[in-house]
């Protein structure tokens, strides 16, 4: 065997064995740089599955990368929130204002109400675990409310046939623009790890200014109208007040809050929360001096207040 192999490499010519050595060198070298051209892309491949910047389809974030509870590392989210108000008034309440034409009351009395306003607040988020959180609130509220509706005097005027006083039937409106001061205290629970949550909690609130009109016109008897100072009749049937000022409001209000939001990531630590949240009054409101006259109705009032907002939040 060795000689007829050793004829062999005399036969076969130098330049085809040459040819052959060439061969397994090239294979060699094209297996090498294959190892290197992965070893290249492979971390590529791994940083842009679980990187912070990662998507896991074109142009959709990643499930795990922008998730506000599993941000562990920040223990605070501070933002704000602003958005629309709606207020609807249930019970009975009186106002009184200043007859124009003698120093007698003239007053109103309404059965419910509703408003309409905004509300913008700055607002903290504590993350406690990774499903539940504290949240506080403060803010500034606007509301322009407006009361209509006709009722009874039953002292109005003096019956010039008896000479004793007579009823009248009235109708009233009231539109005022009151300022609050709120205070949620709020926990948040978590529905979904990265979307959904609820909120529940107390609101509290201030009054911090109101203003507005003092509307009232005779609807009956006809031959009816206000009066002066000498009880006359002044032939006037209608009246307008303007800078009427709310006192049934001056006492805080303590309420429950209910609601529910969302996480919409904007970026790695900054998230937009829309919420809708509904709050209901504990406490009865009264004139806070009190009604002058006996027969004026003592306003007995609670309210529901109904709150859609947008907010951001930042993690810190």
């Amino acid at each position: 065997m060795r000689i007829e192999y050793i004829l062999f490499l005399s036969i076969v010519p130098r330049p085809v064995f040459a040819a052959h050595r060439f061969h397994q060198k090239r294979t060699t070298s094209m297996h090498a740089l294959r190892i290197v051209l992965l070893s290249l892309l492979l971390p590529v491949t791994v940083t842009a599955g679980g990187g912070p910047d990662s998507t896991g389809r074109r142009g959709a974030p990643s499930g795990d990368v922008l998730r506000p509870l599993q941000l562990r590392g920040s223990s605070l989210y501070l933002g704000f929130d602003a958005g629309a108000q709606y207020a609807k008034y249930f019970g009975t309440h009186a106002y009184t204002a200043q007859s124009p034409f003698s120093p007698a009351l003239l007053w109103s009395k309404f059965d419910g109400g509703d408003g309409f306003g905004f509300v913008i607040r700055g607002v903290a988020d504590i993350p406690v675990t990774p499903s539940l959180g504290v949240i506080a609130k403060l803010g500034y509220s606007r509301r322009e409310d407006t009361y209509s509706g006709a009722f009874e005097n039953p002292i109005f005027y003096l019956d010039p046939a008896g000479g004793f006083p007579a009823p009248a039937m009235l109708d009233g409106e009231i539109t005022l623009t009151m300022e609050f001061l709120t205070l949620d205290l709020l926990l948040r629970y978590q529905l979904m790890p990265t979307s959904w949550y609820v909120l529940g909690g107390f609101t509290v609130s201030s009054l911090l200014g109101s203003s507005g009109s003092f509307a009232q016109k005779i609807v009956n008897p006809a031959s009816v109208s206000y009066t002066d100072t000498q009880l006359i009749p002044t032939g006037v049937r209608s009246v307008t007040l303007s800078g009427f000022e709310a006192k049934s409001f001056d006492t805080p209000r303590f309420g429950l809050s209910l609601g529910v939001g969302t996480w919409i990531p904007l970026s790695h630590s900054m998230f937009l929360t829309p919420e809708l949240s509904a709050d209901y009054a504990l406490n009865v409101f009264r004139d806070a001096a009190g009604q002058p006259l006996n027969f004026i109705p003592k306003s007995d009032v609670r309210f529901l207040t109904i709150t859609l907002t947008a907010g951001l939040r930042f993690a810190l």
